[in-house]
């Protein structure tokens, strides 16, 4: 039997930065009991309950306000910047002898803010209590993200294959927004030439906006491909060509093709 009861450690993240913890443990008969929380705020903790049964490994994970603010420094995020970002809620997942994920579930909610580049500038995210849930599905992990943004409602869902990464997708469903606030969020690097159409060529409405790319080329990197959504459109404006006039108040739905958009009035 292992046990470690109020022991402090100390994360330095760079010359400048670092994370202070306490720390429980508690290891008997292959199960083992885990709590860290933050030095000076003890409310805010992380704890874990891992135990072996037969040929299978339970582990549960408690949330409760645990700062992952560090993670800015363990992954490689690139342009993607993370502040304050905080975890309430639990997990549960079993793996097999041969690690294979069996099952997984979380419900969790996020505080904190990301900013990422767009065309338009840095645009900051700020979650409140946004929902998190996920689960295995078969041969997929789902994680999906609920988020009310500039008055609209975004929901977010990532796919991780897990036998094979390239296929993971990324899907983003939103009830309705207008082309200018749309435009602001739109990320930078994303199909370009679609953001540039938009911005040139059309002002107005959009509603039941869908949109799924895949995420990793073959080497595991980021990348969207496979560019595949739909929306509809109301009190819309759009030009098709420089020396024609703008077409005004039209309404209708468009589909999105990797680069191309196709209206239908």
């Amino acid at each position: 039997e292992i046990q470690v009861v109020n022991s402090k450690l100390k994360l330095i993240i760079n010359e400048k930065d670092s994370k202070n913890y306490l720390l429980d443990l508690n290891l008997k008969n292959k199960n083992l009991v885990f709590s860290i929380s933050e030095e000076y705020n003890l409310d805010n903790y992380l704890s874990l309950d891992f135990a072996q049964e037969d040929n299978r490994y339970k582990i549960n994970l408690d949330f409760k306000k645990f700062n992952f603010d560090f993670l800015k420094y363990a992954l490689n995020l690139k342009e993607i910047k993370i502040d304050d970002l905080y975890l309430t809620g639990s997990s549960r997942l079993s793996i097999d002898d041969d690690k294979s994920i069996n099952d997984l579930m979380f419900n969790l909610s996020l505080d904190g803010n990301i900013s990422y580049p767009t065309f338009q500038g840095v645009k900051n995210i700020n979650f409140k209590k946004s929902e998190i849930f996920g689960e295995k599905n078969n041969d997929n992990i789902d994680i999906i993200l609920n988020l009310l943004h500039s008055q609209s409602l975004f929901k977010t869902v990532l796919r991780i294959n897990l036998k094979k990464r390239d296929l993971s997708q990324i899907f983003l469903e939103l009830d309705q927004i207008n082309v200018k606030s749309l435009l602001e969020i739109w990320p930078r690097n994303f199909n370009e030439s679609v953001y540039y159409w938009m911005n040139e060529n059309s002002d107005g409405k959009v509603s039941k906006f869908i949109l799924s790319s895949t995420i990793f080329n073959e080497s595991l990197n980021i990348e969207f491909n496979n560019v595949k959504g739909k929306f509809n459109f109301s009190e819309t404006e759009i030009k098709y060509m420089e020396s024609m006039p703008s077409i005004i108040g039209i309404e209708g739905n468009a589909k999105i093709e990797d680069d191309k958009i196709f209206f239908y009035i």
